[in-house]
């Protein structure tokens, strides 16, 4: 997921430049579902994605969970909060719902999602419609951090259960070759690291 191919893998091949010397990595950075159809299709070795259902025929690994915040511009009543924002104080705000805070469970998210107007998929477009003042989004934080947006603000939610777990997935019935065996593990020990830190 983008997210994570923009923070995280950077930190693996510059801790780890020299063990690749020999090995050509190709990085694509693609929403969850992309990943696990390219995963089926046998058209890349490992993935990083949210896995949704039981993920059959797939190995996975949770790498890090990621919490879901309010991305606003500076001037939003709520960019002034410290404590985390509840579901009620966004009743009555314009959301721009996108494929990430679609996948947002309960009720309230629920209802925040059907009184929206506004969808957009792609990062760019979301923030420019935050930036316009046309309303507000959900994100995880590390999506929200990788987009590099220092003119918003990002608060993080009050709800708990608002988050998306990040798994390292591979197909479970092939073998990995000893270059991508060794980028799984330098994946893995580069996150138990940044979670340490």
């Amino acid at each position: 997921v983008p997210s994570v191919a923009g923070t995280i893998i950077p930190r693996v091949f510059s801790r780890h430049t020299k063990a690749y010397e020999k090995v050509r990595v190709e990085l694509r950075d693609m929403d969850s579902k992309s990943v696990l159809h390219e995963l089926s299709r046998g058209r890349i070795d490992i993935g990083i994605a949210t896995l949704r259902g039981n993920g059959s025929g797939l190995h996975s690994q949770l790498l890090l969970t990621d919490w879901f915040g309010v991305l606003l511009t500076p001037d939003h009543p709520l960019a002034s909060e410290t404590a985390p924002i509840d579901w009620d104080a966004l009743e009555n705000e314009q959301l721009i719902a996108n494929s990430l805070s679609e996948s947002i469970p309960g009720p309230e998210a629920e209802k925040l999602h059907a009184g929206s107007r506004f969808s957009a998929h792609n990062i760019t477009s979301i923030l420019g419609m935050v930036r316009a003042g046309i309303g507000v989004t959900l994100l995880p934080e590390m999506a929200a951090i990788s987009a590099g947006q220092s003119d918003l603000v990002f608060r993080p939610l009050a709800d708990k259960t608002a988050k998306r777990q990040i798994h390292l997935i591979r197909k479970a019935d092939s073998a990995l070759s000893p270059a991508a065996r060794r980028l799984e593990n330098d994946i893995l020990a580069t996150v138990e690291d940044l979670m340490q830190a």
